[in-house]
């Protein structure tokens, strides 16, 4: 037995070995027991592959640069037609045009985290992981979807976690962790869009050394089952119970009909810099920042006084002159004659949304100077919608009416030049994220957003005249 036909029957792995186009020389052991039988004669490893890794394995032996490749997931069709869940990875042979291939059956793990995956999905909540040796963040694709970011763009990071959380509930989470081995507490956070949500966190701490642990748990969005516990309590349930139920969650205050604060919770005192004590017997214009209209909290008060709630944004001052923004809710209290007899508000801060939605107004102005100081127009197109969005420079420099956004189609064969078939296949078959070429008239740059399956589902482009000074880039260009 030579001493490669010893290591391939020593190890547990399933291993075979691979010429430079991917031809299967020889196998071990366990590769004839999973898949019942040994290599035909000639075949190419790359047939048994499925599509979605095919071409990643043929460009890594296309590249002579790369000496390793490794897949976490790779689909199987072994030589009888049975599919099955790999981890692969692929070694060049030092001095030799050959390859070690490794592969390890997840068939069988891969099927339980599907079963997961499902039950995370009935119940809206997801799963995550750190490690405090890699300082590293694992979260599953739910919890993506929970804070409404894109897997393949946004990677969790540990210095990122003050976008999620407010200072206090990292300071409660430290807490936590720091005295218990299992945690659990909610926390309010606002997407994008503007949205609020409740979201609840619990999880265990398993200690690796001293200093040194790993947490796991889950993430659930639990926004529509704390609405609803909020939208049952009506007008005439108990006070006490009201803010018992809300205390947790928001930042609570209670004022007679005239306006003056009569009680504030802790979080009200903790935002505000004021003792309860300094509160008491104050109206809300102790935190008036001067922000906002006088029309503004007159129709508040026309509002509350006609027995509606109110609702909307507010931008307060503190004790210490700092500034902070809260979303409101005020609900009016009366008695059974109708009589308003206590205003009952509670509120959310939003003020690190705002922050990041004035900033984005910001970057959105200088880009607009920008556009406008140079020949430069921005168009997207989403695949689902099949909506196509061109702004008024793109419109400007391709002389196309405004009054109706043209098709993908339409739009690209106004392009003089422009190869269709080379745009269908970035979009369908390249590995890659950005497209870019030139026609006749125009340069012309694109980059695709996919889904987990790599399927392209908007495109975001640029488009400008091209001059006399451009030279022809290259037909692709990663920046993957």
């Amino acid at each position: 037995m030579t001493p490669i036909q010893h290591f391939l029957s020593f190890t547990n792995d399933l291993i075979c070995i691979l010429d430079e186009q991917g031809k299967i020389h020889d196998v071990n052991a366990n590769w004839k027991n999973l898949f019942s039988v040994g290599p035909k004669q000639g075949i190419s490893f790359l047939d048994l592959i499925h599509d979605e890794s095919k071409n990643k394995i043929w460009s890594f032996f296309k590249n002579s640069k790369n000496s390793e490749l490794h897949l976490t997931e790779c689909r199987f069709t072994d030589f009888n037609g049975q599919n099955y869940w790999l981890n692969l990875k692929i070694r060049r042979i030092q001095n030799k045009n050959h390859y070690w291939c490794t592969l390890k059956d997840i068939t069988q793990r891969r099927h339980i985290f599907s079963i997961l995956d499902q039950i995370s999905d009935s119940y809206n909540l997801g799963h995550w992981e750190y490690d405090s040796v890699r300082k590293e963040i694992n979260w599953s694709l739910k919890i993506f979807e929970i804070f409404g970011l894109d897997p393949l763009t946004y990677k969790p990071l540990v210095k990122d976690m003050n976008n999620f959380f407010s200072l206090n509930d990292v300071k409660q989470f430290r807490e936590k962790i720091r005295q218990q081995d299992e945690f659990d507490f909610t926390f309010q956070y606002t997407d994008k869009t503007g949205n609020l949500k409740w979201i609840k966190l619990s999880g265990r701490k398993d200690s690796l050394s001293d200093k040194n642990f790993v947490l796991k748990g889950i993430l659930q969005d639990v926004t529509k089952e704390t609405i609803k516990e909020i939208a049952q309590l009506s007008s005439n349930v108990e006070l006490s119970s009201f803010e018992k139920g809300l205390d947790q969650f928001s930042i609570v205050a209670r004022t007679d009909a005239r306006g003056r604060i009569i009680h504030a919770n802790e979080a009200f005192c903790r935002i505000s810099k004021y003792s309860h004590e300094e509160l008491l017997g104050q109206d809300h214009r102790l935190l008036n920042s001067g922000h906002h209209p006088k029309s503004f909290f007159k129709e508040m008060w026309e509002c509350i006084q006609s027995g509606k709630n109110w609702r909307g944004e507010i931008k307060n001052q503190a004790k210490d002159g700092s500034h902070y923004w809260v979303d409101t809710i005020i609900i009016p209290i009366r008695d059974n004659e109708g009589v308003l007899k206590e205003i009952l508000s509670f509120r959310f801060e939003i003020t690190n949304f705002k922050r990041i939605q004035e900033e984005n107004q910001i970057l959105q102005n200088q880009l607009e100077l920008l556009k406008m100081e140079s020949e430069i127009g921005c168009w997207s197109y989403d695949f689902k919608s099949q909506l196509m969005k061109l702004d008024h420079k793109t419109v400007h420099l391709m002389n196309a009416p405004s009054e109706q956004a043209p098709s993908l189609t339409t739009f690209l064969e106004s392009l003089d030049g422009f190869d269709e078939l080379d745009f269908e296949f970035f979009l369908k078959d390249s590995l890659l994220n950005e497209y870019q070429t030139l026609t006749s008239d125009f340069f012309f740059r694109v980059k695709a957003i996919r889904n987990k399956k790599g399927e392209a589902i908007r495109v975001d482009g640029i488009l400008s005249k091209k001059r006399e000074e451009d030279f022809y880039p290259p037909l692709f260009h990663s920046c993957a």
